[in-house]
């Protein structure tokens, strides 16, 4: 189990990250509390207007909870006890909080993998005042101990670059531990089955790999995914001068732009369609192509229904504004109605009406009328501008929802062109960024 924690500012960013749901298989809001609103912009937002009143320059703290990925599985009630432990060991106990849970699906494996977010707001509500959180890394690895032994779970050796290899991997991220060492065997049994030059390089090229010359190093090596390696560190025990001596002038290999390029076009030609069968030997690249495919995908249709769900939205607002303010209008022409008719009804008539009219009782009626008049109207005006207000922060609020929409779809272009660009040859990446630019950016 891997607890990773800060605190940090900018809620904005932050419910960008955590609403992603391009990048991710499943986005699920667990809980939220401390907050009117329901939804996390409007959470982060208001603890954002509490923090101004105080001096925290990062008032939320950021958790990551992630389970070993080559143990089980952990259960609700096991998320549930780790969130509360962890919140306790922070001394955030009873701060605002929200859980979110992101499934992810990893590159190396295929497998679906489940992580925990969880947000709280740094500022005690009474006091204004941030709750520290001073030495949060080694308080968060005393709780990942309590509760490996709680829960029966092997205890792994704390070391940061594992560690840190641990969370990407849990997270689905695209590590895979075992190419360097296995393309590094590899190559080295190759260099000692075959002593020739041709043949040494025709059995590289049958294994995927493409010898070339570098710009600063006599050879290197392409693989598939269009990635240079010195190719005398790939070889276990060998050195410069015996690869020199072996492979002779590297003007007799293509330079690496030429390489990659052959690289690209092998791939394109030879990419299999998905079957169970071959899933296994597909190329890092192609996995991560289908995948980033699948996400554009994801993000269309993500991006219609989140727009349909807003004019959806939208309109309902609109019509509800409709018949709450003919509904206001209605009540008040009623009672003035109502008003009007129990006067003429009260009315003094035939000789009363004359004698009143008279001693200047009907003068002193209608003054005292006009002023219950004036009184009325001035409520309804009150009654008018309060609905005018309360609806105008309801069409704000949508709007707010509107530019919330256009910054995730806005994020989740760039992140989608970046993974693509990501994964060309060197040579082609500013091609590719300029044809795929357009077509991006129209998910925003």
């Amino acid at each position: 189990m891997i607890f990773k924690g800060n605190a940090r500012k900018g809620p904005v960013d932050l419910a960008l990250h955590l609403s992603n749901a391009v990048e991710n298989e499943n986005v699920t809001l667990h809980s939220l509390h401390g907050a009117a609103s329901d939804d996390l912009y409007g959470a982060f937002r208001e603890w954002a207007l509490i923090a101004d009143q105080s001096r925290a320059k990062k008032p939320l703290y950021s958790l990551s909870i992630n389970p070993d990925p080559d143990q089980r599985a952990l259960t609700p009630e096991e998320w549930a006890r780790a969130i509360e432990a962890a919140e306790a060991k922070l001394g955030l106990t009873g701060q605002p909080r929200a859980v979110v849970f992101h499934e992810k699906i990893g590159e190396s494996d295929g497998e679906l993998r489940k992580h925990c977010h969880v947000v709280w707001s740094r500022v005690d509500g009474k006091t204004l005042k941030a709750i520290p959180t001073s030495h949060d890394r080694y308080k968060l690895k005393a709780c990942a101990k309590e509760l490996c032994r709680e829960f029966d779970l092997e205890l792994r050796e704390e070391r940061r670059k594992t560690e840190a290899f641990d969370l990407a991997i849990s997270q689905g991220k695209n590590r895979d531990p075992e190419t360097a060492a296995k393309r590094k065997t590899t190559i080295t049994t190759l260099w000692r089955e075959h002593e020739d030059r041709a043949a040494f390089d025709g059995a590289m090229r049958q294994h995927g790999y493409v010898i070339a010359r570098g710009d600063k190093r006599a050879f290197v090596v392409v693989d598939r995914d269009g990635a240079t390696h010195a190719l005398p560190r790939q070889v276990n025990g060998v050195k410069t001068k015996d690869v020199k001596a072996r492979l002779g002038d590297p003007a007799a290999f293509p330079n690496v732009e030429a390489a990659i390029e052959e690289q690209r076009i092998r791939t394109v030609q030879n990419e299999p369609v998905i079957t169970p069968q071959h899933r296994i030997s597909m190329t890092r690249q192609q996995k991560l192509m289908r995948k980033y495919r699948r996400m554009a995908q994801r993000a269309d249709l993500l991006s219609e229904t989140r727009r349909a769900a807003l004019a959806e939205e939208q309109q309902r607002m609109m019509d509800r504004h409709k018949q709450e303010r003919t509904r206001l209008r209605r009540i008040q022409r009623q009672q003035d109605t109502r008003i009007l008719t129990k006067r003429h009804r009260d009315k003094p008539k035939g000789a009363l009406g004359m004698i009143s009219k008279l001693i200047g009782y009907g003068m002193l009626i209608n003054w005292k009328h006009a002023q219950q008049d004036r009184e009325r109207e001035r409520q309804f005006a009150i009654s008018r501008d309060d609905l005018r207000a309360a609806q105008t922060r309801e069409r704000a609020r949508l709007d707010r929802k509107k530019d919330h929409i256009q910054q995730q779809e806005q994020r989740e272009a760039r992140s989608l062109k970046h993974r693509f660009v990501s994964i060309q040859p060197t040579h082609d990446k500013q091609k590719e960024a300029r044809r795929s630019g357009p077509l991006l950016n129209g998910l925003a």
